[in-house]
Protein backbone atom coordinates (compact mmCIF):
# COMPACT_ATOMS: atom_id res chain seq x y z
CA UNK A 1 0.00 0.00 0.00
CA UNK A 2 2.62 2.48 0.89
CA UNK A 3 4.78 1.88 -2.14
CA UNK A 4 1.68 2.38 -4.55
CA UNK A 5 1.51 5.43 -2.73
CA UNK A 6 5.00 6.67 -3.11
CA UNK A 7 4.09 6.00 -6.93
CA UNK A 8 1.82 8.38 -7.46
CA UNK A 9 2.67 11.41 -5.37
CA UNK A 10 3.06 14.85 -7.74
CA UNK A 11 6.22 15.96 -7.30
CA UNK A 12 4.74 19.71 -6.73
CA UNK A 13 3.06 17.93 -3.44
CA UNK A 14 6.65 17.06 -1.72
CA UNK A 15 7.56 21.18 -1.76
CA UNK A 16 7.54 21.69 2.18
CA UNK A 17 8.82 25.12 2.04
CA UNK A 18 7.12 27.58 4.31
CA UNK A 19 4.55 29.28 1.58
CA UNK A 20 3.34 26.33 0.04
CA UNK A 21 0.38 24.46 1.68
CA UNK A 22 0.89 21.18 0.06
CA UNK A 23 2.13 18.82 2.49
CA UNK A 24 2.52 14.69 2.77
CA UNK A 25 2.09 13.54 5.68
CA UNK A 26 1.70 9.66 6.40
CA UNK A 27 0.04 8.29 9.24
CA UNK A 28 0.19 4.98 10.76
CA UNK A 29 3.75 3.74 8.54
CA UNK A 30 5.39 2.57 11.15
CA UNK A 31 5.54 -0.62 9.35
CA UNK A 32 8.36 1.06 7.06
CA UNK A 33 10.92 0.34 9.55
CA UNK A 34 11.28 -3.50 8.01
CA UNK A 35 12.28 -1.79 4.59
CA UNK A 36 15.30 -0.31 4.05
CA UNK A 37 14.28 0.88 0.77
CA UNK A 38 10.93 2.26 2.24
CA UNK A 39 12.45 4.56 5.03
CA UNK A 40 15.02 5.63 2.00
CA UNK A 41 12.41 6.82 -0.14
CA UNK A 42 10.80 8.64 3.01
CA UNK A 43 13.80 10.44 4.06
CA UNK A 44 14.91 11.22 -0.01
CA UNK A 45 10.98 12.59 -0.09
CA UNK A 46 10.91 14.48 3.61
CA UNK A 47 7.50 12.73 3.99
CA UNK A 48 6.48 13.34 7.20
CA UNK A 49 5.80 10.07 9.38
CA UNK A 50 2.75 10.73 12.19
CA UNK A 51 3.53 8.65 15.07
CA UNK A 52 0.61 7.60 16.90
CA UNK A 53 2.50 5.33 19.80
CA UNK A 54 -0.74 4.54 21.86
CA UNK A 55 -2.68 3.61 18.76
CA UNK A 56 0.22 0.97 17.85
CA UNK A 57 0.54 -0.18 21.44
CA UNK A 58 -4.40 -0.50 21.58
CA UNK A 59 -4.65 -1.98 18.55
CA UNK A 60 -1.54 -3.57 17.96
CA UNK A 61 -0.91 -5.54 14.34
CA UNK A 62 -2.34 -8.47 12.12
CA UNK A 63 -1.37 -11.95 12.74
CA UNK A 64 -0.42 -11.67 9.21
CA UNK A 65 2.07 -9.14 9.60
CA UNK A 66 3.18 -10.34 12.72
CA UNK A 67 4.51 -13.25 10.70
CA UNK A 68 6.82 -11.50 8.29
CA UNK A 69 10.66 -12.40 8.25
CA UNK A 70 13.35 -10.98 6.57
CA UNK A 71 14.28 -11.41 3.48
CA UNK A 72 10.29 -12.02 2.40
CA UNK A 73 8.92 -9.67 -0.60
CA UNK A 74 5.75 -8.20 -0.03
CA UNK A 75 3.89 -7.32 -2.89
CA UNK A 76 0.51 -4.66 -3.62
CA UNK A 77 -2.69 -5.85 -3.94
CA UNK A 78 -2.47 -5.81 -7.85
CA UNK A 79 0.93 -8.12 -7.61
CA UNK A 80 2.53 -5.08 -9.47
CA UNK A 81 5.09 -3.22 -6.73
CA UNK A 82 6.62 -4.87 -4.49
CA UNK A 83 9.73 -4.60 -1.50
CA UNK A 84 11.91 -6.71 0.12
CA UNK A 85 11.54 -7.10 4.18
CA UNK A 86 15.27 -6.24 5.22
CA UNK A 87 14.03 -6.26 9.10
CA UNK A 88 12.12 -8.30 11.89
CA UNK A 89 8.83 -6.39 12.66
CA UNK A 90 9.59 -4.16 15.78
CA UNK A 91 7.39 -5.79 18.49
CA UNK A 92 6.50 -2.21 19.65
CA UNK A 93 2.70 -2.62 19.58
CA UNK A 94 3.43 -4.75 22.54
CA UNK A 95 6.55 -2.65 24.29
CA UNK A 96 6.89 0.72 23.76
CA UNK A 97 10.89 1.08 24.80
CA UNK A 98 11.00 -0.63 21.11
CA UNK A 99 9.13 1.25 18.73
CA UNK A 100 11.34 2.40 15.57
CA UNK A 101 10.39 6.08 15.80
CA UNK A 102 14.40 6.64 17.17
CA UNK A 103 15.60 4.51 14.02
CA UNK A 104 13.24 7.08 11.79
CA UNK A 105 14.68 9.93 13.06
CA UNK A 106 18.42 8.85 12.59
CA UNK A 107 17.62 7.93 9.72
CA UNK A 108 16.75 11.48 8.56
CA UNK A 109 12.75 11.10 8.29
CA UNK A 110 10.39 13.77 9.67
CA UNK A 111 7.94 12.94 12.25
CA UNK A 112 5.44 14.43 13.85
CA UNK A 113 3.06 13.05 16.47
CA UNK A 114 -0.64 11.93 16.52
CA UNK A 115 -3.00 11.25 19.14
CA UNK A 116 -4.78 9.36 16.54
CA UNK A 117 -8.37 9.18 18.43
CA UNK A 118 -7.97 10.94 21.78
CA UNK A 119 -10.83 9.43 23.55
CA UNK A 120 -10.77 5.56 22.05
CA UNK A 121 -7.28 5.44 22.59
CA UNK A 122 -7.10 7.17 26.20
CA UNK A 123 -4.16 9.59 25.02
CA UNK A 124 -3.47 13.05 24.72
CA UNK A 125 -0.67 14.82 22.62
CA UNK A 126 1.25 15.49 25.98
CA UNK A 127 1.29 11.51 26.52
CA UNK A 128 2.71 10.18 23.23
CA UNK A 129 5.38 12.70 23.99
CA UNK A 130 6.38 11.02 26.74
CA UNK A 131 5.65 7.64 25.09
CA UNK A 132 7.80 8.99 22.76
CA UNK A 133 10.91 9.36 26.18
CA UNK A 134 10.17 5.85 26.82
CA UNK A 135 10.97 5.37 23.18
CA UNK A 136 14.08 6.69 23.33
CA UNK A 137 13.54 10.37 22.33
CA UNK A 138 15.00 11.83 25.35
CA UNK A 139 16.17 15.21 23.79
CA UNK A 140 14.09 18.22 24.15
CA UNK A 141 15.24 19.42 20.83
CA UNK A 142 13.99 15.97 19.05
CA UNK A 143 10.83 16.81 21.12
CA UNK A 144 10.49 20.23 20.17
CA UNK A 145 10.90 18.84 16.34
CA UNK A 146 8.11 16.91 16.48
CA UNK A 147 6.42 19.70 16.91
CA UNK A 148 7.88 21.85 14.41
CA UNK A 149 7.00 19.05 11.59
CA UNK A 150 3.15 18.85 13.08
CA UNK A 151 3.16 22.61 12.25
CA UNK A 152 5.34 22.79 8.85
CA UNK A 153 3.87 18.90 7.32
CA UNK A 154 0.06 20.48 8.81
CA UNK A 155 -2.54 21.34 6.37
CA UNK A 156 -3.47 24.53 7.20
CA UNK A 157 -2.92 28.05 5.21
CA UNK A 158 0.29 30.47 5.07
CA UNK A 159 -0.89 32.65 7.38
CA UNK A 160 -1.60 30.12 10.42
CA UNK A 161 1.36 28.14 9.64
CA UNK A 162 3.33 31.53 10.12
CA UNK A 163 1.73 32.00 13.13
CA UNK A 164 2.49 28.89 14.76
CA UNK A 165 6.24 28.89 13.22
CA UNK A 166 6.77 32.22 15.18
CA UNK A 167 5.34 31.15 18.52
CA UNK A 168 7.64 27.93 17.93
CA UNK A 169 10.79 30.40 17.70
CA UNK A 170 9.28 32.37 21.41
CA UNK A 171 9.29 29.41 23.13
CA UNK A 172 12.76 28.23 22.15
CA UNK A 173 14.05 32.33 22.91
CA UNK A 174 12.60 31.67 26.35
CA UNK A 175 14.33 28.40 26.50
CA UNK A 176 17.58 29.60 25.64
CA UNK A 177 16.79 32.35 28.09
CA UNK A 178 16.35 30.13 30.87
CA UNK A 179 12.38 31.14 31.05
CA UNK A 180 11.01 27.34 30.49
CA UNK A 181 6.68 28.59 30.08
CA UNK A 182 4.77 26.91 32.42
CA UNK A 183 1.49 27.21 30.88
CA UNK A 184 0.98 27.39 27.01
CA UNK A 185 -0.18 30.66 25.22
CA UNK A 186 -4.12 28.77 25.59
CA UNK A 187 -3.70 28.89 29.25
CA UNK A 188 -3.05 25.47 29.60
CA UNK A 189 -0.55 24.88 32.91
CA UNK A 190 2.00 22.40 33.05
CA UNK A 191 0.60 19.46 34.89
CA UNK A 192 1.82 18.41 38.43
CA UNK A 193 2.21 14.60 37.72
CA UNK A 194 4.51 13.41 34.71
CA UNK A 195 2.36 10.89 31.90
CA UNK A 196 5.77 8.94 32.63
CA UNK A 197 4.21 7.68 35.73
CA UNK A 198 0.42 6.04 36.10
CA UNK A 199 -1.11 7.25 32.55
CA UNK A 200 1.36 4.98 30.79
CA UNK A 201 0.21 1.80 33.03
Amino acid sequence: MLLIFLSVIPEGALNVSLSDPRRVRVGHGTLIHMSDRLKKEFAEKAICLEACLSANKRIGLPEETQMLHSGDTVFSSDGKIKFKIDREVARYFSDVTLHPIKMFLQDGIPVCLGSDNPLLMNTSIGKEHSMAYLAGVESDKLQLAFTKNAISYANVDFETREKLTKLIAAYEDSIALGQRPQKTVLGYKKPKTSYLTSELN
